[in-house]
């Protein structure tokens, strides 16, 4: 391979032509470039063209590699730090890391509208809605795609829960957009203070658009969030028939996260049953000793967001949102990552994993927790991680965090199913959440792990059901500060109606009185619902007697 002169020309180029190789030839473009490194080892051109195949390949950590060392060998090059800040924003799904280095591009060159862009979506995921209304409004009077800026700071506006401003930014689209109300139908339909007759608008128009002319949507992402908005338009004027077949649509719409890790996988399950003994896990390094961690976590639409705005009213408690992290740790273990060999070799490769971890070694992955969310700089601080799905995580998370607090959020299993089905969420979700016989399975899945963590971890956990919360909210609200060691504050109350970010599908349940209404929803889809209450029965037993 030629040494190229490095220039951003060139660099360009090379970005251009890895994204432009085919999927059957990859393995070997990537053997062709990982020979050329072997051979020129310190050219910064050829380390880079391997950071960026390698990252298609899926090897996100050796991609890293590779672009860091292009990165110094050529002295901070910007197109580099850019492809660097997309690995982890895109791959990775850890828009924290992203950010440091589109701060040091955009020191660079401070009017390259993509940065900025890039920027206001990585504060998005963070929650940082303030910050990324500061990026969007520096990227535009540069960036030539005034749709795409106008529907980002409308996401800004809902997770702050400013209905107003974000119905203004979406009416722009609509009058950019040559699609008009299709654009943004199904976020102008999730505001909270429609009129009847802007209520009935959107019905005809998106409902005609949906049946007669779906090359008016984006992709079918657009048209599944569309259906479902129709869905809760027709649940709302008590039309459940039509309601539930709008669902069953957006379900069917929703396009399957191939980058996920399957719940068709479930070996993951026995997979962590196997190796998160007692024994084994007794034996194993010690971790970090903060005790300031609090995971809030349970099947998704159970209710952690109401106890997240709960806890995050107190002054010594700060809630970070939903946090990838244990997510990214379990793939890393070979958890959820089959690679395609049997249940007993992924079991040892686990435990092999765990075994050859250095003696700081769990410690170590604390203090990257810590450090990588910024905790570090809220000492004295409860930090609340509200990542539903970490549930999954228990095993390792009690291994590097053995004195952290745990919050289980449950809910009924018919209303939770239903409250999945009827939102389709996106990522993960996808494999487990589209089809109502996938969804029980993966429910009673969840029951039973955790039941195994319950019963093997030392953990301390606290459970609480959806329904206490919202018929006593202030009784098992106390309960919860005390479990956790602090004094009680009327301010975990007061909280929720306040204007803060909310970066989750229950944005504006958040800000209204106690949301009484989701109990004992699933009763009017009781019909359609058989299926999914057939598959459950035990479980709804059991937890309708309190166990």
């Amino acid at each position: 391979m030629a040494k190229p002169v490095l220039d951003n020309n060139t660099l360009l180029k090379i970005q251009k032509q890895a994204e432009a190789i085919p999927s059957f030839a990859l393995q070997t473009e990537l053997r062709k470039v990982l020979s050329a490194v072997r051979q020129h080892p310190k050219n910064p051109a050829v380390q880079f063209a391997a950071g960026l195949i390698t990252s298609k390949a899926g090897d996100q950590q050796a991609a890293v590699q590779y672009l860091e060392k292009a990165l110094k060998l050529s002295k901070g090059n910007e197109i580099i730090l850019g492809a660097l800040a997309y690995v982890f924003a895109a791959r990775i799904k850890d828009p924290a890391s992203a950010l440091k280095y589109l701060q040091k591009k955009h020191f660079i060159n401070k009017r390259d509208p993509s940065t900025l862009m890039m920027m206001a979506n990585c504060h998005l995921d963070l929650g940082n809605t303030e910050q990324a209304l500061t990026a969007l409004d520096k990227a535009e009077p540069l960036v030539a795609d005034k749709i795409r800026l106008h529907g980002m700071r409308s996401r800004c506006f809902l997770r702050m829960g400013d209905s107003s401003s974000a119905r203004r930014e979406l009416n722009t689209i609509s009058k950019l957009d040559p699609t008009g109300l299709i654009a943004v139908g199904d976020m102008l339909a999730s505001l909270p203070d429609n009129s009847p007759e802007q209520t009935s608008e959107l019905k005809t128009v998106l409902s005609d658009a949906l049946e007669n002319n779906p090359e008016k949507f984006r992709d079918d992402t657009h048209r599944s969030m569309t259906a479902a908005a129709l869905g809760n338009m027709e649940e709302a004027a008590k039309n459940f028939d039509a309601a539930f077949d709008y669902f069953v649509k957006a379900n069917a719409l929703q396009p399957v996260d191939q980058q996920a890790a399957s719940f068709e996988d479930t070996e993951e399950f026995e997979v962590q049953r196997s190796v998160f003994k007692k024994d084994f896990l007794k034996n194993l390094p010690t971790g970090h000793p903060s005790g300031e961690q609090v995971f809030v976590l349970g099947m998704p639409r159970s209710g952690t967001t109401l106890i997240e705005s709960i806890l995050g009213g107190h002054p010594k408690i700060e809630d970070f949102g939903e946090l990838e992290f244990f997510t990214r740790q379990l793939h890393a273990l070979g958890i959820t990552n089959p690679d395609n060999i049997s249940v007993k070799q992924r079991i040892d490769k686990v435990r092999n994993n765990l075994d050859s971890a250095p003696s700081d070694g769990f410690h170590n992955i604390g203090a990257q927790y810590i450090q990588s969310n910024g905790f570090d700089k809220l000492p004295g601080k409860l930090k609340v991680d509200k990542m539903p799905q970490n549930f999954r995580a228990l095993g390792l998370i009690s291994t590097v965090f053995p004195n952290a607090k745990v919050i289980h959020s449950r809910r009924h299993p018919m209303d939770t199913c239903l409250s999945v089905f009827k939102n389709p969420l996106r990522g993960y979700h996808t494999t487990f959440a589209n089809d109502l016989e996938t969804l029980g399975r993966f429910y009673l899945e969840y029951a039973n792990l955790m039941r195994y963590w319950k019963e093997n971890l030392t953990l301390d956990i606290h459970e609480i059901c959806y329904e206490d919360m919202v018929t006593d909210t202030e009784r098992h609200a106390r309960k919860l500060i005390k479990f956790l060691g602090l004094e009680w504050d009327d301010a975990c109350l007061k909280n929720r109606k306040a204007k803060r970010d909310v970066n989750t599908a229950s944005v504006w349940q958040v800000r209204q009185d106690i949301y009484k209404t989701s109990v004992q929803k699933w009763r009017v889809y009781e019909k359609q619902l058989a299926p999914l209450s057939e598959i459950l029965a035990d479980e709804i037993i059991r937890y309708e007697k309190g166990e």
